[in-house]
């Protein structure tokens, strides 16, 4: 949507709100392109780019699949070690399973997601879910660089968790450290893993990230 102007004699009314894209298959996250001259919109396993200049979304994707479901995306000026590069990084909080994917089934279905939710506890219907998160990491042009993921075997990157009590922990191996990411913020010689789901705050050093 756009904003145009305000309402109410400019004394904080709402403007109008216009639709510019619509259908758009579990639409989350939206970042400025680098060249200012886009919006890149994450929908399910895919990214989209919408061209500022036509109002119109472009045909070809900017990343036809990616490895998992995405959730926020953020415009970056580095790679995640520190390394400078203009980049894009994504943070999926689940894998893409062909030739069926459950969310991809029940995303038009709003009925069905009621039922099974009426059904089945929230927090059940989450643990059933095979945990894998990953970082994933695209150029200017879409093209991915690296691929940063926990699936529970170990060769992952370690992490140090922080839960509500204040208390940390070290993650091991066998289990997904940090399951259902949404971004990564780095801060300094750390990257925040920062979740929709978690009740914790995890982090890694830059220096740990590919080793």
């Amino acid at each position: 949507y756009r904003r145009e102007g305000s309402g109410g004699g400019g004394h904080g009314g709402y403007g109008e709100v216009e639709v510019l894209a619509e259908n758009i298959y579990m639409a989350n996250g939206v970042a400025l392109s680098h060249d200012g001259t886009s919006l890149l919109i994450v929908s399910g396993v895919s990214i989209l780019r919408y061209d500022l200049a036509s109002n119109q979304m472009e045909e070809t994707p900017f990343v036809q699949v990616m490895p998992g479901t995405g959730d926020n995306i953020k415009a970056m000026d580095q790679l995640p070690n520190g390394t400078k590069m203009k980049c894009y990084w994504m943070g999926l909080g689940g894998k893409y399973a062909r030739p069926f994917s459950l969310l991809k089934f029940i995303a038009d279905k709003p009925w069905l997601t009621s039922l099974i939710l009426a059904a089945v506890p929230y927090r059940m219907v989450i643990e059933l879910i095979p945990k894998w998160t990953a970082l994933a990491v695209y150029d200017e042009r879409g093209r991915l660089v690296e691929t940063l993921i926990d699936d529970g075997s170990g060769s992952s990157s370690s992490s140090e968790a922080t839960g509500g009590d204040g208390k940390k922990k070290k993650e091991g191996k066998g289990t997904v450290d940090v399951p259902w990411i949404s971004e990564v913020e780095p801060v300094g010689d750390y990257l925040y893993l920062m979740s929709w789901y978690n009740p914790f705050l995890a982090r890694i050093k830059k220096s740990s990230v590919g080793k």
